[in-house]
């Protein structure tokens, strides 16, 4: 039953993220502030299904015009959640700490560089810092180049015109990719989780290593587009387990896969 729920899709084991829980785990805890929080002062967690921003956050009351669509739709979908205060009375989740930074300061904003942990660590340098662990033991002991984590989306990555770009942000990588006719495409600079999960079958557990093996995955890194059969087989190989990638990958504005697709 574990293995099978979580397939179709039912978190029906695991608990859901709330503020109450998260902060009882401060590492994992991340903050954002704008103009000292009077311009948005929000919490966050990055889970395995997406970025979310919890309660109890402040939400800077207006939007500016230049924002992205998917910010502003989403301040409309979730007003009846923001008190008269400015205070966000349910965990929300985006598709990418920046939505969910800009949703919070109602401006534009890189969630890579303003979500910082307790220490001041920038989200960007946290990741980056545990794919160069990661890969250093790996290498027992030999030098190796820094990484990054996967940058916000930009014009110069490498999609089709019109595609929707989603999201997976889970606990130990994030990837961003889009759905194509032969499956689905994992883009360069995603990361791959370095360890597996109790729930990782063995397919997905050898096409990892097919990955690694054949220079496409460097330091739990893609170095180049990667095709999947399926969403739920890359969200699979990336998190290391039992994936659903209709639940799993989102658009910047949070919705899932399988929400799309029931509005198309």
């Amino acid at each position: 039953m574990q293995l099978i729920m979580p397939a179709l899709g039912h978190k029906v084991f695991e608990p859901q993220p709330s503020a109450d829980q998260y902060s009882v785990d401060e590492d994992e805890l991340l903050y954002f502030s704008r103009n000292h929080g009077k311009g948005g002062q929000a919490t966050g967690k990055v889970a395995d299904d997406g970025f979310w921003v919890l309660k109890g956050s402040y939400i800077f009351p207006t939007v500016a015009d230049y924002v992205p669509k998917g910010v502003a739709s989403a301040r409309e979908r979730y007003a009846d959640l923001i008190d008269g205060q400015g205070i966000l009375q349910r965990d929300v989740s985006f598709g990418s700490p920046s939505y969910a930074s800009s949703f919070v300061c109602g401006k534009n904003s890189n969630g890579l560089t303003e979500w910082k942990n307790k220490d001041g660590v920038t989200l960007k340098e946290v990741n980056s810092d545990a794919s160069t662990k990661n890969s250093s033991k790996k290498s027992m002991g030999k030098t190796v180049s820094d990484k990054t984590a996967i940058s916000e989306p930009e014009n110069g990555l490498s999609i089709p015109p019109g595609t929707i770009l989603l999201h997976l942000a889970g606990k130990k990588a994030v990837a961003q990719g889009y759905i194509n006719d032969k499956g689905f495409v994992v883009l360069k600079g995603s990361q791959m989780s370095p360890t597996l999960r109790k729930s990782c079958r063995k397919w997905a557990s050898n096409h990892r290593n097919e990955l690694i093996d054949s220079g496409k995955v460097k330091d739990y890194i893609f170095t180049e587009e990667v095709q999947f059969s399926s969403p739920s087989a890359a969200a699979a190989s990336i998190v290391g387990g039992e994936a659903n990638g209709l639940i799993m990958w989102k658009n910047e504005e949070g919705n899932t896969l399988k929400e799309q697709q029931g509005k198309k």
